[in-house]
């Protein structure tokens, strides 16, 4: 069927009991192809003619590569084409001689920066856990015993971390695949190492005495600014003056820097309000939009993580964790603790179900700041999971 093809036409196709194939009118040769049921894959393909034998170059996959995207691509083949070079042998080629470093850079790039907030992490553990073993060997030559034996020697050091290891290689393999590098994902039916129980550290009141004392400079002020709205870390580091309105006691997390994608009121009590007034003083927005410095308050963040010397201390869940139970044993309902958590709903309710609970996230956040200011000033009012 030949068409116009447009975003939310590619967007809302669905899968029938046969394999649809539709032509772009724009681009000559430019198809979106739609597999059959069971199967949700969308793909991109360019049929072409070299030397008088028809030809297809599968370009990619629609979750990957955007209308626009496409359209350049296919009229980058065809000019190929025009000069009798096969764009179809010529991949072939290159994916047969891809290197695991090469792969690495294009899944980084491609992939982690445009979908992941945490793309920065793969960057890190793909160079230090996976490329020293890896780096110059073949994609197409990993198998499912290069994986498993990896993963067994990162987990000598570290079960935990070998799970993280797994779950980057089964992701970057899955790409892989969509990009046509390999065939099979060599990471699937491969055991986790490590065995994971969820975590349920909560600081006392003593610990938080002496995270505050500890917690100096702009990573310090972050956390104790986390501490006492209860949002997640990456959220607080993204976090902009222009954001904030001080004389509303308002800090309105954008949907670009949330991690749900959902943008986010969060109403600040004293203590925070505190925190960003005393920072206010010798912050220059127009120089540093960021309200905990940007990189130089990421840069801190791991030393200051060290230095509080807490046992079994892993910061931006455990002060969230923290700050929800105080919120919890102070009577704070657990619906209106995940609204001010920013949890998404899973129940059909929150379908019909649009009020913004504002005043009930008013309540908590000062209820939070009240208890956080008693626990701080050693007072005896504090809640009796903080005070024992």
């Amino acid at each position: 069927m030949i068409r116009k093809l447009d975003p939310a036409f590619v967007r809302n196709v669905q899968p029938s009991d046969q394999l649809q194939e539709f032509w772009d009118e724009v681009v000559r040769g430019l198809s979106l192809r739609v597999f059959p049921k069971p199967s949700t894959a969308k793909s991109w393909a360019l049929r072409y003619r070299v030397n008088r034998r028809q030809r297809r170059l599968t370009l990619g996959d629609v979750s990957l590569l955007s209308l626009p995207e496409a359209r350049a691509k296919a009229k980058a083949a065809m000019r190929e084409v025009d000069k009798s070079i096969d764009p179809a042998e010529e991949k072939r080629t290159r994916r047969d001689a891809l290197t695991v470093g090469e792969f690495a850079d294009v899944y980084i790039e491609r992939y982690a920066k445009r979908k992941k907030k945490s793309w920065r992490n793969d960057q890190s553990q793909l160079k230090t856990e996976i490329l020293p073993t890896w780096e110059h060997r073949l994609m197409q030559d990993i198998k499912r015993p290069d994986v498993n034996e990896l993963l067994q020697d990162i987990a000598e050091r570290g079960p935990i971390l070998a799970n993280r290891v797994r779950s980057l290689l089964h992701k970057m393999f899955n790409y892989a695949i969509a990009s046509e590098v390999v065939e099979f994902n060599p990471v699937a039916k491969t055991e986790r190492p490590g065995v994971e129980v969820a975590r349920d550290r909560v600081l006392t009141a003593d610990e938080i005495r002496k995270l505050w004392r500890a917690c100096t400079g702009i990573a310090g002020a972050a956390f104790k600014f986390q501490l006492a709205t209860a949002q997640r870390q990456g959220e607080v580091f993204d976090a902009k003056w222009s954001d904030v309105n001080l004389d509303e006691a308002r800090w309105t997390i954008p949907s670009t820097s949330a991690k749900n994608k959902l943008s986010h009121k969060v109403f600040l009590n004293t203590v925070a309000l505190d925190i960003l007034r005393e920072l206010r003083l010798t912050a220059n927005p127009d120089k540093e939009p960021f309200i905990f410095a940007g990189e130089r308050g990421k840069r801190e963040r791991a030393a200051l993580a060290t230095k509080l010397a807490l046992d079994d201390f892993k910061a931006g869940k455990d002060i969230r964790r923290t700050a929800a139970t105080i919120l919890g044993e102070n009577g704070i309902d657990r619906f209106v603790i995940g609204r001010v958590l920013n949890h998404v709903e899973k129940s059909i309710t929150r379908v019909y179900d649009r009020a913004s609970y504002d005043p009930q996230k008013r309540v908590a956040s000062d209820t939070l700041g009240r208890v956080l200011t008693q626990i701080l000033e050693n007072k005896k009012a504090s809640v009796l999971a903080f005070a024992r």
